[in-house]
């Protein structure tokens, strides 16, 4: 994969190299430094949440990582992150220059050895997580590390085994075919 070099901004006294990347299969160029926004809207202030995503957006920076599960450890965590993103899109009118790569299918914490890998669980994580963003499908997309926008021909099943009879290839293609996923 080449890459272009888009932008030297200096953070500090250290200059960052970010580069855009082709996504093989897709006319979509990501950034090499992605945003995590694990703890947004819950460890951080909506305020401070927007000024970061203002400044990531101004270094060159373009793709968002954002799940369902992220801040499910704190009370009243869960769906945080991605309402955070979701509102920030809004106000800001950034959709189209920005890339959101956003997670389902985790177990729940709980009960972290019982699969969330079916059918029907990513895609109502899936529906859940789009509209938390306020958008209408995902670039990207994973299920439990695993891999289901870029790359759809092996996924990761690191967190607890798939539910029996997990269909992956045919989830993808349900998924596609609804347009909720783009790749």
């Amino acid at each position: 994969m080449g890459g272009v070099v888009s932008w030297l901004p200096r953070i500090g006294t250290r200059r960052i190299i970010i580069k855009y990347l082709a996504v093989p299969g897709t006319e979509l160029k990501a950034s090499n430094i992605w945003l995590g926004t694990a703890s947004f809207g819950s460890a951080y202030a909506e305020g401070d949440c927007f000024r970061i995503l203002d400044r990531y957006l101004e270094l060159g920076g373009n793709v968002i990582d954002t799940a369902n599960i992220y801040a499910s450890w704190l009370p009243d965590g869960a769906g945080k992150s991605e309402l955070t993103v979701g509102k920030w899109l809004r106000q800001t009118g950034a959709r189209d220059r920005v890339l959101i790569s956003t997670k389902g299918g985790h177990p729940d914490f709980e009960t972290m050895h019982v699969s969330r890998l079916s059918h029907e669980d990513i895609k109502r994580d899936l529906s859940q997580n789009l509209d938390r963003l306020g958008i209408e499908a995902a670039k990207r997309y994973a299920a439990a590390k695993g891999l289901i926008g870029f790359c759809c021909s092996q996924i990761n099943f690191s967190l607890a085994a798939p539910n029996a009879g997990f269909d992956f290839p045919g989830t993808i293609s349900m998924l596609r075919s609804t347009r909720k996923i783009k790749y």
